[in-house]
């Protein structure tokens, strides 16, 4: 081989190498390899296990939400698995030392599964399974006991609804509300009849009065005339008359005339007056016996409304819970139970190295390897060290 003073290495003198220490290269490629078959067999072979829970629905909280709801978000479900579940059954599986592999945990972004990863030998399936299975258990039990919760709570919602649709159907409450309405109609028409007979005995009083009133005015009349006359007679008697006998009769015809006069003016003033006063008394009655009749009547009306509106309130009661318990009902089809999609379901390929992987890593790493101790030994000989 060939050396420049620069120390060059040309083509020709990799291939001279090469030629020379093939014989080498190809050992140290040929037990490097078979170091790699070596390391493969040693390798355990590791499948991933994969486990598949659909978390369960439980009806809706609100009496408006007709759409089942989570029994737990799947956040908690995570929190709650890789914080209690799995340690438990881990140390639950570990009962027997027998080393427990670890457990991870994915949850598909928008859906309602969880996914339980394991990586293990395919001959260790049987302790995923188990492993798998009782952490899935401790799910559906804590589940189970929210299921019941959430079932005794529909239920007696169900139960206060068909209680109260019963109350509401009653016959007897619904004849009491109809004898109660009517009382109080009764009761009101009672006293509008006794107003009405005031009303008659006020019309009565007023019919009097007018009678009375033409009775006076005729008096006063007959008075008047009377009075006319006895004056006419005083001034006849006055002049014709003698002097002794015509004292005496002027003195009994003044005394007439004034009793007629004296008379007269109480008709009058009665008729001005009294009469008046009684008639607009009796007016004023009437008015307020008017109002209370029409304040009772309007009263009945509101009662009669007051009932029908109670009617159709009841009927409107009865009708919503009907529908409330059509939907708790159907609040309970709702429900779906925690449930395992698959346990424990190998992968079809390793997740550990291919022992095809480990033997061209060794065969590739040897060549390189082998190639350059060749280099170096050439070297060497080429530059033997010199002693100092």
């Amino acid at each position: 081989m060939s050396h420049n003073d620069d120390n060059e290495v040309e083509l020709i003198d990799i291939l001279r190498v090469l030629t020379r220490r093939w014989k080498f290269i190809l050992a140290g490629v040929f037990i490097s390899t078979l170091c790699g078959v070596g390391v493969s067999q040693l390798l355990s072979k590791q499948y991933q296990f994969s486990s598949v829970v659909q978390i369960g629905r439980a009806p809706g909280g609100s009496q408006s939400d007709q759409t089942a709801q989570l029994y737990e978000s799947p956040e908690t479900v995570i929190a709650k698995l890789g914080d209690v579940y799995i340690p438990l059954s881990r140390q639950a599986v570990n009962e027997n030392d027998i080393e427990v592999p670890e457990v991870n945990i994915k949850h598909p972004k928008n859906s309602d599964l969880v996914q339980l990863f394991t990586k293990a030998e395919a001959s260790q399936k049987k302790l995923v399974e188990l492993l798998h299975g009782h952490i899935v258990d401790l799910l559906n039990e804590d589940h189970a006991h929210r299921k019941e919760r959430f079932v005794l709570a529909l239920e007696a919602n169900i139960a206060r609804a068909k209680l109260r649709l019963q109350e509401l159907q009653d016959p007897l409450e619904k004849s009491l509300r109809e004898k109660r309405s009517q009382a109080a109609i009764k009761h009101e028409e009672s006293l509008i009849l006794r107003l009405m007979g005031e009303m008659e005995i006020y019309n009565q009083q007023l019919g009097m009065i007018s009678a009375r009133k033409e009775r006076l005015q005729k008096r006063v009349r007959v008075l008047r005339d009377a009075l006319r006359l006895a004056v006419e007679n005083r001034t006849e008697v006055a002049e014709n008359s003698g002097r002794e006998s015509r004292a005496i009769t002027l003195v009994m015809l003044d005394h007439q005339i004034d009793q007629d006069r004296i008379q007269l003016a109480e008709i009058e003033n009665a008729l001005l007056f009294d009469l008046d006063k009684e008639r607009k008394t009796l007016e004023q009655k009437k008015a307020t016996n008017l109002r209370e009749q029409d304040k009772h009547k309007n009263r009945i009306d509101e009662l009669k409304n007051s009932y029908l509106k109670e009617e159709a309130d009841n009927q409107r009661q009865q009708k919503s819970q009907k529908q409330t318990i059509e939907e708790l009902q159907g609040r309970l089809s709702l429900n779906e139970d925690t449930r395992t999609v698959s346990l424990a379901v190998r992968s079809t390929s390793l997740v550990s190295p291919s022992p095809i992987m480990v033997i061209a890593l060794f065969f590739v790493c040897g060549g390189f390897a082998t190639i350059f101790v060749a280099f170096l030994l050439d070297y060497i000989k080429r530059n033997p060290l010199k002693e100092a």
